[in-house]
């Protein structure tokens, strides 16, 4: 059992030959008299245990005798004994024959016997019963018969003489206690009743009853107390000395509702992971009160797929809620008809103007409605309706016109709140959107209301979205890109995004505005009750709350904490290239203040981090900087060391990306690529564009080819790079293109969630330049995951795209490099060694990617041409009186082919005299570096300025040299 194992503890321990469990309907009391039962006849710590097991108790007069007689009989049949329960029951039944003086209650023992032999025969069959029915031949059946009869037809003390004659014989016969268990007692008659209080009071030694009774209402409740007082006024048979004083002679046991801790465990017992979506845990504990039964139904009800609305009380419920409601005075209906318009309390002033009641009336009124079982649970420390009984209450007790009212009432009473305080909670969205349905004067009378309530779910998923991601900064205008993709992941948006958009257009909920690179979309909330009603559709009909302002919401919660002391942050939903970001960082150094009508800038050295949160399938950025490195590094940390099982808002969170700013190490290769094309086809395209012409590249004969090639080039410089450099040339996530169009003319869109070409061909009509985005959606008929993210126009003749490609690698590495401040920052070593290790290594990577690019069929295969280079290289330094005669501080290379791929690079530095004037030839080279013989046409030889001629051969537009360089 989950939640009550103190309980069952405290029914099991036996201290008190009574234990009364009460509690509400629905609350759990049979199943722990079960359980009970259950732990007592498996103990090993204390002698044999018989136990009968649940009888459950009718309304009849007389139920209680027969009841208990039917448990004793029960219990009887269930213990292992040698002699076997036949011959077991023939002792109880001579014995307590023989011990009884008064001819009544002896007559009534032997009917007990004829009631009891039904029992048996059911339980254990007719040879039993036959053997057991012949210890009663001394009786004439005639008697036996209307004494059973007696038995079953009413209250009889003699009946309960009986009763205890036999459970004393039975517990004397045993080795351990006799526990009987009778379920709902509520139900017994005002005669059995009183009986009962007789046999609480006089229980035979060695007999334990377990007993359930609900507490549903205020006669139940009188019954309660009544008990109690007897149990705790009697004494058990076995009386204790001075020191250790008598048990009470009956204990109650009350339940209440199932904490949070205990059905979110039961959640995970099942299988449901609550942590995934937290609203749901709070969705059970508001539909359920934490009632096990309710519960249970509950957390069937989702592992089957369905929503917790069709979780319903049973009809016993049902008519119970309609009877209290019914034995309520006219001024407690009247409170109950306004107030279960709400499902949780509301605040007080709100009660107050609702109900007309002052604080004081109010107070009186509330202990009324408890007491008459109408306010049973407890929600955020209050009374208040079970969520089944208010249910019960509003659907199936009040009228159409007391429905009507009391929501008129309600949701004027939830605007007024809110606007109050400036501020809404889900529930009151979701019940204002309810109540408004039944208050048509309430929906008529704000306007886009009524649209509001009549909504679908495409609709309200994206609108969701837009509720999550508006934000102050952004004055709620949005990427449809970023609304789509955060629809679909968490309101599980499908439909088509241009007709769903176009409809809340048209309802005047959403505007939206478009350039070549975005669409922008924005809600329009024509009135606060609309925004209102809005939220709680979503909540009601998607089955999801939405947070508003999603991302600051995350930060403030989830983010601060572990950033602990920090200077200024810029955070938002959407994925800002890491350059921009860095960018950010740069401008959050400088300080600007106004004095005298004069700005004052100054700037200030504030290390950053570059970070990527990402929320299920939201993608977010932040950019922060910190007072000191001590205070980044140990932010970077924290955010490093985030488990990866951790949950925000119902969501899996995690940071993608944790970049320190300025970036440690060297900056990236800018020329890695364009390098690497120089060294397949001869021809650089670091400055190249899309109008370039290149000589080595084969043209484009469709569009169609030229946008498969580009997607090709992107993907195998994605494979090739670390990842770092696909952050930094914004290529971290692949994406696939959507064409429609002609050869002259075409419109392509970047595709999220894809990465291949959709080629859709010449349009169907004329597209315009407007909605381009939507247009594309549609045609592509693109669904789930797959959503326009970018949209360009393509004019002119096809060329091949991969000069464009490979120069944007160039600009985007060279734009992060700086933006991360280190863009002049390759520290060249005065050591020869460290210094040929390095151009090594950008000898073999330039070497890498050049066959990779040919291999891929980026660029051409020229048999001809070897990609291997054995480089011979002299750093040849100047003494400051031969700068007139050749460069200062140069490189010279000779380059020939090499057999074995991809050669090696040897360097040499010097100051010679003999190199001081002119340049090397390509025997000199031979003689510097004792090469073998070789074909000097095949070689290649070149000379420059040093800074210039290393950052080439090593990838980067510009390096540094150290200052014994110079010396």
């Amino acid at each position: 059992m989950f939640g009550r194992e103190a309980e069952l503890d405290e029914l099991t321990a036996l201290t008190s030959q009574a234990v009364l469990i009460v509690g509400d309907s629905g609350i759990g009391k049979s199943r722990l008299l079960e359980a009970g039962l259950a732990r007592l006849a498996e103990s090993s710590t204390r002698p044999e245990v018989i136990c009968s097991t649940r009888v459950q108790l009718t309304r009849r007069p007389g139920a209680l005798q027969g009841a208990l007689l039917e448990a004793l009989g029960l219990a009887v049949t269930m213990a292992e004994a040698a002699e076997g329960p036949a011959r077991r029951w023939e002792r109880i039944f001579r014995d307590t024959l023989a011990q009884v003086a008064q001819n009544r209650v002896r007559d009534m023992v032997a009917g007990a016997h004829g009631y009891m032999l039904g029992i048996i025969r059911a339980r254990l069959g007719d040879p039993v019963a036959d053997l057991i029915a012949e210890v009663g031949d001394q009786l004439s059946l005639s008697a036996a018969d209307r004494l059973s009869n007696q038995i079953a037809a009413a209250s009889d003390p003699d009946a309960l003489q009986a009763f205890k004659e036999l459970a004393f014989c039975a517990s004397s016969l045993t080795d351990g206690p006799l526990v009987l268990a009778l379920d709902a007692v509520e139900r017994i008659s005002d005669d059995d009743f009183r009986m009962l209080l007789d046999l609480v009071e006089d229980l035979p030694q060695g007999v334990f009853l377990l007993m359930a009774h609900a507490s549903r209402a205020a006669d139940d409740l009188a019954r309660i107390r009544q008990l109690d007082e007897v149990g705790s006024k009697a004494t058990v048979a076995a009386a204790g000395n001075d020191d250790d004083p008598a048990p009470r002679a009956l204990r109650v046991v009350s339940l209440a509702p199932l904490p949070t801790p205990v059905v979110a465990g039961w959640m995970e017992h099942v299988g449901l992971n609550w942590r995934a979506a937290e609203s749901l845990l709070e969705d059970v504990l508001h539909t359920t009160g934490g009632y096990p039964l309710y519960v249970d139904q509950a957390l069937r009800a989702l592992a089957a797929g369905r929503d917790l609305g069709t979780v319903s009380g049973e009809d016993a419920f049902v008519s119970r809620s309609q009877q209290n409601y019914a034995a309520l005075q006219l001024d407690e209906q009247q409170v109950v008809t306004l107030l279960s318009a709400f499902t949780d309390p509301p605040d007080l002033p709100i009660v107050l103007e609702v109900t007309g009641l002052d604080e004081v009336r109010w107070t009186v009124m509330e202990r009324r409605l408890v007491e008459a079982r109408v306010l049973v649970t407890s929600v955020r420390g209050r009374p208040w309706f079970h969520e089944l009984g208010r249910r019960a209450i509003w659907t199936s007790i009040l009228s159409s016109h007391q429905r009507g009212a009391s929501a008129t009432v309600a949701a004027n009473a939830i605007l007024a709140s809110a606007d109050a305080a400036g501020s809404s909670s889900i529930q009151d969205c979701m019940d204002l959107a309810r109540l408004s349905r039944d208050a048509p004067n309430v929906a008529s009378a704000h306007e886009a209301l009524a649209e509001a309530l009549d909504l679908v779910s495409e609709e309200l998923a994206l609108l969701a979205a837009m509720v999550e991601l508006e934000e102050d900064g952004n004055q709620g205008a949005l990427s449809l890109d970023h609304l789509v993709r955060h629809a679909r992941h968490r309101f599980g948006f499908s439909g088509p995004v241009g007709t769903v958009v176009r409809d809340l257009e048209d309802k005047r909920l959403v505007v939206t505005a478009e350039n070549d690179d975005v669409v922008i979309a924005l809600p329009v909330w024509r009135s606060p009750a609309a925004k209102m009603a809005v939220i709680g559709r979503i909540a009601t009909d998607l089955g999801r709350g939405p947070i508003q302002s999603l991302a600051s919401t995350l930060f403030e919660e989830y983010v601060r904490p572990l950033l602990g002391e920090f200077h200024a942050g810029s955070f938002g939903v959407g994925s800002p290239s890491v350059t921009e970001l860095g960018r950010t960082l740069g401008q959050m150094e400088y300080d600007r203040a106004v004095e005298a009508g004069v700005e004052h800038v100054s700037r200030h050295d504030r290390p950053g981090l570059v970070i990527r949160p990402r929320l299920g399938d939201l993608r977010l950025y932040g950019a922060v900087n910190f007072p000191s490195t001590e205070l980044r590094d140990a932010a970077r940390h924290q955010l490093a060391s985030l488990p990866d099982d951790v949950h925000g808002l119902g969501e899996p969170l995690r940071f993608e990306v944790i970049l320190p700013w300025p970036a440690e190490g060297d900056p990236l290769p800018a020329l890695r690529f364009t390098r690497a094309a120089k060294l397949a086809i001869g021809e650089d395209f670091k400055n190249a564009s899309h109008f370039t012409k290149a000589k080595s590249l084969p043209p484009m004969s469709t569009v169609a080819a030229e946008l498969e090639l580009e997607l090709d080039a992107w993907r195998i410089v994605r494979e090739l790079s670390s990842p770092t450099e696909r952050l930094a040339m914004d290529i971290d996530q692949p994406y696939g293109l959507v064409l429609v169009g002609d050869e002259t003319q075409a419109w392509v869109g970047e595709v999220r969630g894809a990465d291949d070409l959709i080629d859709l061909g010449p349009p169907p009509g004329t597209l315009t330049s407007k909605r381009m985005f939507l247009q594309l959606e549609e045609l592509a008929g693109l669904r789930d995951d797959r959503h326009i993210s970018r949209v360009r126009y393509r004019g002119g003749t096809p060329s091949n795209p991969v000069p464009s490609v490979l120069s944007a690698t160039h600009k985007r590495l060279q734009a992060f490099n700086k933006a991360q401040r280190i863009g002049y920052r390759l520290q060249i070593p005065d050591d020869v060694g460290l210094l040929s290790a390095m151009l090594n290594r950008a000898h073999q990577q330039r070497y890498d990617d050049a066959i990779a690019l040919v291999d891929a069929g980026i660029l051409p295969q020229d048999s001809d041409r070897r990609f291997g280079r054995e480089v011979f290289a002299i750093i040849r330094r100047e003494r400051p009186g031969d700068r007139l005669r050749g460069f200062e501080h140069s490189l010279e290379t000779l380059s020939i082919p090499s057999e074995s791929a991809p050669g090696e690079v040897y360097l040499m530095i010097t100051d010679e005299p003999s190199l001081s004037v002119g340049f090397p030839d390509v025997e000199e080279f031979g003689r510097w570096f004792h090469i073998p013989e070789f074909d000097p046409m095949r070689a290649t030889r070149t000379s420059g300025r040093l800074n210039g001629a290393l950052a080439d051969a090593l990838g980067y537009d510009e390096v540094r040299l150290p200052q014994s360089y110079w010396t």
